[in-house]
């Protein structure tokens, strides 16, 4: 049956493409929606043609694979185009076997998702995920499949970075319970590097640690990567402008971007020659208190993200945790080693009396109880300059055969921590082995064996450096202020006992020996005496007893001090050993005195010949000190067994009263004879009065007028001390400047002397309007002392404007030490004070060296005075000087003028000024004044 034929009219037609219009127009819309979709979504969207093995893609799916149709070459592209332009290697093959998968599916209805890499156009990477479709023909075959693409960088990155920072929480986690159970500190610094390299992936790492109490190079502690030798001894230096100094002052992170182009620091060494390119270390610690650094290297490029930093600063805060509590606990594990190495030796010194035996067992105790590496010690002897180790324990390996520490700090060695203790006497400490002094021989020894802290304990005893012990660690900033502190008393445990050792040994000798000489002290040399004389008497012969000091020495001691005072003494006690055979016939019986015993004393020409030919030519050669030729001549007094004496004691008093006789008399020596006793006795009394007289002021001043020849007038006086005796009345100075001299007394009634002729001075000018320059007379003992020119200066400036004086001084002691002197008188000139030289004539000076000192006028002696009408040298040795003194521009003064012929012949041969009775005695002060009141003038003639 043939279908019926059906007309379509124009109606139908007409709304058959309405339909269809309509229907494009949906359809158009719904690919806007569609589109709109994608957009919003940011999807992108392919067909695979598998037929032509062709992908079709949309500009949304070129927007999300970051390019476009035209830098493409239009809509469509390979599969191997694409694997090629926008697949990772790793991520090839699994995308093809996706592919794959969907195009031998029997599933009409088959979708899968999956993920993979990507390389976008603009070259940076990330993640799609990619929703598949498949399209069958009737016959259920594959022909077509779609893909709905979709940009998940961000969602995988942020995947990989809670991955990543859940491994570095469980990495810090695992890594403080390891450090808060562990008690190896090295054990903790290597798991760290270990944690670092792994977890960020980097070529090296190392940790770097601060030793206590140093600020110099830090220590490599751990690390990972490096060649074997950059660990260990090697360090890192901290100075100025190094990558440790920039870390601190940073005081966070600091990321090496390109070590090529770094210029905000010097690059170190070792990272140089690891090639490194890229790092980031951080300080372990505060800034304030760092504990070490903890650096990560790579030789790629790489920028550290904020990640990496974190979990780089969240490591280095664990650490600074476990390092600070490892630190405490080493120090009082150390603290409690010292205090039983304390408490041993403690006990050792109470048992030992032997220094040797006690510092030999102090180094084993400090090894074995302190746990040391090594310890040693050494004694001094006296007039050492060096010091060798004479004991020791630990383990040498031969270092100890390189020590040698000097006194001196510009000698070899004498930069060292041992050297130092030794000039010091305190505890000397070295934290560091970089600390090293560079000249001392034994710093790369000490290096090589690992020695990194040293202290060094001073032994004294008796205030004597005896000697030092000196320990080593192996740690660095091993000696903090709590076992300084501890070595310190130990320190002064072990002088104490060496100084109790020396004193039961000091006692027992000093006894019987002078500690400063080493001979024979009175105590010994008595019973040694007694036993001579004993035999003597047995054996009916003669013995003598030289009782010696030295004339200058209390001199000595004021001018050069009391050190070369002692070498003197010491000097002259070798010089006295070289003359006897036996030492115990020579003795030092108080300061500058000596005993010798003078055997077989046949007579006394014997006995003198012997004294003058051989022991004074031996004693009175002039001493040698520090380049210095000192002059200290010695005195003596002997008397002979029996005749001056039956018993040692007797025979020494008889001695000495020889000599004290000699020293007034200005004899080199002279033998007893029995009036001598009575002179000393006598003596010793005036000397107890005058040191009574001091200070009861019984000491005065009289003054003697110096006139002007041609007018008459006061021109100036002499001060001349007298002693107001209130027993016998004025005693005449020549009975007791000497003994003045002798005791010392002149420096304290000299000075007196000097600020009452100022007092005296003042009060004149209070009540006159004018007053006469006093001259005032010094000692050879005053002229000697250092502060001669300080004490004249206070004394005419005390109590208000200096007062015009002039110092005397003989001509004889000027010319002792020119030299000096001379610095010295015109040191008085520059302060105003006038110079005179008294009994000019009397001395050895040459008329050509006067005119090279300092010096204002010449006193001529009153000997020439009274010559010169009674032998015509006597007029000529005046005149002279009196024209020499002018042709030197000197004023000239005429002592002791008592006649009127003697003035009238001096004023003819124009002599300045006269002194002497002719004029006035020696008046006090009130009739000074008088005289100045009267109008200061005596005339020729005159009398005061």
């Amino acid at each position: 049956m043939t279908p019926e034929k059906r007309t379509v009219t124009a109606r139908e037609i007409k709304r058959l493409r309405e339909e269809k219009r309509r229907a494009d127009a949906a359809l158009r819309t719904r690919e806007g929606q569609l589109a709109n979709a994608l957009r919003m979504a940011q999807l992108g969207y392919w067909d695979y043609d598998v037929a032509t093995d062709t992908f079709r893609f949309n500009d949304f799916m070129y927007a999300l694979l970051r390019t476009t149709a035209a830098r493409e070459g239009g809509y469509t592209m390979s599969s191997a185009r694409y694997a090629e332009r926008f697949l990772p290697l790793n991520d090839q093959a699994h995308v093809a076997q996706e592919i794959q998968l969907a195009l031998e599916t029997d599933d009409p209805d088959f979708s899968r998702q999956l993920e993979h890499g990507v390389i976008f156009g603009d070259g940076t990477t990330g993640y799609l995920a990619i929703r598949v479709f498949v399209e069958k023909d009737s016959q259920n075959r594959t022909i077509m499949t779609h893909g709905v693409n979709q940009d998940i960088t961000a969602r995988k990155q942020a995947e990989e970075n809670l991955q990543l920072k859940l491994e570095q929480q469980s990495a810090i986690t695992h890594f403080s319970a390891y450090a808060l159970r562990n008690q190896d500190a090295d054990a903790v610094m290597r798991l760290a590097v270990e944690l670092c390299v792994h977890t960020l992936g980097v070529e090296f790492c190392h940790l770097l640690e601060y030793p206590e109490g140093s600020a110099g190079e830090l220590l490599h502690r751990a690390g990972a990567g490096w060649l074997s030798d950059s660990i260990g001894p090697a360090g890192m230096p901290a100075g100025r402008d190094t990558l440790v100094a920039f870390a601190l002052l940073a005081g966070g992170p600091v990321v090496i971007a390109d070590l090529e182009a770094e210029v905000r620091f010097e690059v170190p060494a070792l990272l140089r020659n690891h090639d490194v390119v890229s790092g980031a270390c951080l300080v372990i610690g505060s800034w304030e208190h760092p504990l070490g650094l903890l650096g990560v290297y790579s030789r790629q490029p790489r920028a550290f993200a904020l990640k990496d930093l974190d979990f780089l600063q969240a490591l280095a805060n664990v650490l600074a945790g476990a390092l600070l509590r490892l630190r405490t606990e080493e120090r009082v594990t150390r603290l409690n080693r010292v205090r039983r190495m304390m408490s041993a030796i403690n006990t050792l010194i109470v048992h030992v009396q032997d220094p040797q035996e006690l510092l030999q067992e102090a180094c084993r105790i400090a090894v074995e109880e302190g746990e040391f590496r090594l310890a040693w010690a050494g004694l001094l002897a006296p007039g050492d300059t060096a010091l060798r180790p004479q004991f020791g324990a630990g383990r040498d390996e031969g270092f100890l055969a390189h020590v040698l520490v000097p006194l001196a700090a510009d000698a070899p060695g004498g930069m060292s921590v041992s050297s130092l203790a030794l000039r010091t006497r305190k505890l000397a400490v070295l934290n560091h082995p970089d600390k090293f002094g560079h000249d001392v021989p034994w710093r790369e020894e000490s290096r090589a064996r690992g020695l990194r802290s040293i202290a060094a304990l001073p032994i004294v005893a008796e205030d004597r450096l005896a000697g030092v012990l000196v320990l080593y660690s192996e740690t660095a900033g091993f000696f903090d202020d709590d076992e300084v502190q501890l070595l310190e008393e130990l320190g002064g445990d072990i002088s104490f006992a060496m100084q109790n050792i020396h004193k039961d040994k000091a006692l027992a000798y000093l006894a019987s020996y002078d500690a400063l000489t080493g001979l024979a002290n009175g105590t010994l040399f008595n019973e040694h005496l007694n036993s001579v004389l004993e035999r003597a008497r047995h054996n009916n012969r003669q013995v003598g007893l030289l009782v010696c000091d030295l004339r200058q020495f209390r001199n000595i001691n004021s001018v050069y001090g009391r050190r070369h005072g002692d070498r003197i003494l010491q000097e002259a006690a070798l010089r006295l050993h070289e003359l006897t055979s036996d030492p115990v016939n020579i003795a030092r019986i108080a300061s500058d005195y000596f005993a010798m015993i003078l055997h077989d004393v046949g007579d006394a020409t014997g006995a003198a010949y012997m004294l003058e030919n051989v022991f004074f030519p031996a004693m009175n050669r002039p001493y040698v000190l520090d380049g210095q030729t000192i002059l200290a001549p010695c005195g003596g007094g002997v008397a002979v067994f029996p005749n001056d004496g039956a018993d040692a004691e007797t025979l020494y008093r008889n001695a000495e009263a020889a000599l004290r006789k000699a020293k007034r008399l200005n004899e080199p020596y002279l033998f007893y004879q029995p009036e001598m006793t009575a002179r000393i006795a006598e003596t010793m009394q005036i000397e107890h009065k005058l040191r009574r007289a001091l200070k009861e002021e019984q000491f005065v001043l009289h003054y003697q007028p110096r006139i002007e020849t041609r007018s008459g007038r006061i021109v100036g006086v002499e001060a001349l001390i007298r002693w107001n005796d209130p027993e016998n009345g004025l005693v005449p100075p020549g009975k007791f400047i000497p003994i003045l001299e002798e005791s010392g007394m002149i420096l304290e009634v000299g000075q007196w002397a000097l600020e009452q002729a100022a007092r005296d001075y003042r009060h004149w000018r209070r009540k006159c309007k004018t007053a006469p320059r006093i001259a005032v007379n010094v000692s050879a003992i005053q002229l000697r002392q250092n502060n001669f020119v300080t004490v004249v200066e206070k004394a005419i400036r005390k109590g208000g404007k200096p007062v015009p004086m002039d110092i005397e001084i003989t001509e004889s002691l000027i010319m002792t030490d020119v030299e000096q002197n001379i610095v010295k008188l015109r040191a008085l000139q520059a302060a105003g004070i006038d110079i005179a030289v008294d009994d000019f004539g009397t001395g050895y000076s040459s008329l050509s060296y006067v005119a090279k000192l300092p010096i204002n006028s010449l006193k001529i002696d009153r000997s020439f005075i009274d010559d010169m009408l009674k032998e015509a040298d006597g007029l000529t040795i005046v005149s002279t000087i009196i024209a020499l003194a002018h042709s030197l521009r000197l004023q000239v003064v005429a002592e002791g003028v008592e006649t009127e012929e003697q003035s009238k012949l001096l004023q003819s041969m124009r002599c300045d000024e006269m002194q002497g009775f002719l004029f006035s005695r020696p008046v006090p002060a009130d009739a000074i004044l008088a005289l100045i009141r009267g109008g200061g003038q005596l005339g020729i003639g005159g009398r005061g």
